[in-house]
């Protein structure tokens, strides 16, 4: 039992390392923070993306009362 968590908390922590290189690499890449336009493009994919996000959820969430 203890050895599974182990190995899941150095999964986890790993995957949160290479998300943070990659992260600061492509940082150190490009040139550090977005400009203007690029900015409000980033902005709008976001709020759409979370939109579709909550949909999903939101259709989940009604199959399974239907379910229940």
């Amino acid at each position: 039992m203890l050895f599974e968590l182990f190995v899941a908390a150095i999964f986890v922590g790993g995957t949160i390392a290479l998300t943070l290189l990659a992260y600061f690499l492509m940082r150190l890449i490009t040139g550090g923070d977005p400009e203007g336009h690029e900015r409000d493009l980033a902005s709008s994919v976001i709020f759409r993306v979370s939109a579709l996000h909550g949909l999903i959820l939101a259709l989940i969430f009604a199959q399974e009362m239907i379910d229940y």
